[in-house]
């Protein structure tokens, strides 16, 4: 008898569930979104209960609508926007909203412990420098700016954690999205507790940390009966949605770079060493599998501009039509350029202050420039945290676009100009829920590691998208210019 796992995804802007047989065949999927509250200019939170709700709204649809199937469902796996800091008290109730990666308020906080324990201690610990939005300045902003309702917290974890948590009242993590969190002590697999004890904060709220792989503990009946699920269904842990990403990529071993247009953008590469760079732009955190880790240029500008150019500047209905208007327009944009940074950046600049901006208007320049240029912006920035990956020794002989921005041809277009190199793309269009499928069979010995399930279940589709020799010249000498924009523009965003 057939048997199926779920790839269960939390994202940023919803939940999406696959329902995926051990051949790799997507049989059905559901989504259900949910809205991010700013109830300030730096703030970013979601309500817990409204992303609980959205994935049991998921999974009942597709329970639903393969009945027969759902007696069959052997595993679930778990990927999760990543940072992301959810909280409990001692009754298990949610102490205030989900604080997002998108959050910046604790920019000060951040700056503080660098000057009170210093930068190099925190990389030093963590293998990455804090970044608004990571759960542990999250919960350091939290102590200073709402003692009260820290006060209030039992346990911390990240978004999907909670999940995991409603389904069977474990408080648990994983070391992929552990490693993410900015309280994580690479080297030892272990919370960072000396750096935690030096910045006041209490170890005892953090979660116990699993492997990816691992099985979590069982789903309680109750649940699993409102969710129309087998009884024995099992839990793997899972883990943060870049390294699941990577896995719906084929990413089980190193060779190649995904690029990854979805909210936000990200390059990464799977390396066998956990490897840094020295101003520690670029992130390093632990793969779903032991002995390889996740190097990563994490932008917070990928789909979230051109959704903002699309409805808030240019009203138009699809993106779609995003891409017909730009194709009108030449590589390079005659002339304008647009710096990506509406949401301040992580790299390849730590600028939580700085600000997006077009350079080079001229009379000449019409809707299709505006869109084109916002496009080539967003890769720009990301192909120059790729560029911090050459300086540091490593290469890549396969370039992958991924997430939202893989369906567009022209994304795909400007990649390969970009990278000079041909562009693939995986058939499964939703990687982070496939790979977090791909996880569930590995946990339940559908297939002896990931590197096999990967090699076995991951297709591409055909042909790869190739570079235009005229727009690889036009963006080399373009590249210059977007590349001076910043630094000449650092001391006004910071004014």
């Amino acid at each position: 008898m057939e048997e199926y796992v779920l790839g269960y995804d939390v994202g940023t802007t919803g939940t999406k569930v696959l329902l995926v047989d051990l051949h790799g065949t997507i049989l059905g999927s559901a989504y259900q979104g949910y809205p991010t509250q700013r109830p300030s200019a730096l703030a970013a939170e979601q309500d817990l209960e409204s992303v609980w709700q959205a994935g049991k709204t998921c999974i009942q649809r597709l329970t639903a609508r393969f009945p027969a199937e759902s007696k069959q469902i052997r595993a679930i796996g778990f990927s999760g926007q990543m940072h992301g800091l959810a909280a409990v008290d001692q009754a298990g109730a949610p102490v205030g909203n989900l604080i997002l990666w998108a959050d910046r308020r604790s920019q000060e906080v951040i700056e503080s412990a660098c000057q009170k324990i210093g930068k190099e201690t925190i990389c030093e610990e963590t293998g990455n420098a804090w970044s608004t939005g990571f759960l542990a300045p999250s919960l350091l902003w939290l102590q200073t700016q709402d003692p009260a309702r820290y006060a209030r917290i039992a346990n911390v974890m990240l978004p999907k954690d909670y999940i995991r948590y409603r389904m069977t009242g474990e408080i648990a993590t994983d070391r992929s999205d552990a490693s993410a969190s900015g309280a994580f002590q690479m080297a030892k697999g272990t919370w960072a507790i000396r750096l935690l004890d030096a910045l006041g904060l209490d170890a005892s709220l953090f979660p116990a940390i699993h492997s990816s792989l691992e099985i979590a503990a069982p789903i309680r009946k109750a649940c699993a009966e409102e969710l129309g699920l087998p009884a024995d269904v099992r839990l793997i842990y899972g883990g943060g949605d870049s390294m699941m990403q990577a896995i719906g990529n084929g990413m089980a071993k190193p060779g190649s770079l995904s690029c990854n247009l979805g909210t936000a953008g990200q390059v990464a590469v799977v390396v066998p060493t956990p490897v840094h760079d020295p101003r520690f732009r670029t992130n390093t955190f632990c793969h779903v599998e032991d002995g390889l880790w996740l190097l990563q240029g994490s932008s917070l500008n990928g789909g979230v501009a051109l959704k903002w150019l699309k409805d808030a500047l240019l009203h138009l209905d699809s993106y779609e039509t995003l891409d017909r208007e730009a194709a009108c327009a030449p590589a390079g944009s005659d002339g304008l350029l647009f710096l990506p940074y509406l949401n301040g950046e992580r790299c390849p600049v730590q600028d939580p202050n700085a600000c997006g901006l077009y350079w080079g208007l001229r009379l000449h320049h019409t809707r299709a420039h505006l869109i084109r240029s916002t496009m080539e912006g967003i890769l720009f920035g990301l192909y120059q945290s790729a560029l911090l990956f050459q300086e540091m020794g490593i290469s890549w002989e396969k370039v992958i676009a991924s997430g939202g921005g893989a369906r567009s041809p022209l994304l795909r277009q400007i990649q390969a100009d970009l990278f000079n190199q041909p562009v693939y793309v995986c058939k499964e269009q939703e990687q982070a829920g496939f790979g977090a499928a791909l996880c569930a069979m590995v946990g339940i010995h559908a297939y002896p590691d990931l590197a096999a399930a990967c090699q076995a279940l991951v297709r591409w589709e055909t042909p790869q998208t190739v570079p235009i020799a005229e727009n690889v010249a036009v963006y080399r000498e373009r590249l210059k210019a977007f590349a001076a924009l910043y630094p000449h523009n650092q001391t006004l965003f910071k004014d």
